[in-house]
């Protein structure tokens, strides 16, 4: 019996491609010669419309602000994003940005 050889995909990419292809999952696996099973699994990782290489249930990277008299914090998030906020910000209007990042939607006030 010969030995399946194991192949390397960019599964970021694979996901964003089943997502614009419009076909069913078992469709798209078939012609892209990939289980089922592996789509749904890496589907769940990178959610269509993620950027590629994040997840919702990863980690944010938080670097240090050149403001060295400043305690706020500096989140930067993949694209460039960059939300600062300064001692004393009201979290209730954090929490609102916040949604409306995670949720890629333009907010009003």
């Amino acid at each position: 019996m010969a030995k399946r050889k194991r192949v390397q995909r960019d599964w970021p990419a694979v996901v964003q491609a089943y997502a614009a292809s419009g076909l069913s999952v078992t469709a798209f696996c078939r012609d892209q010669g990939i289980s089922t099973s592996l789509l749904y699994s890496w589907r769940q990782r990178y959610p269509p419309g993620t950027e590629s290489g994040t997840s919702s249930a990863g980690f944010v990277e938080l670097l240090p602000v050149d403001q060295p008299a400043s305690s706020g914090v500096a989140l930067v998030v993949d694209g460039g994003l960059r939300l600062e906020v300064e001692p004393g910000f009201d979290a209730a209007t954090l929490e609102q940005v916040l949604a409306c990042v995670e949720r890629r939607t333009a907010c009003s006030p």
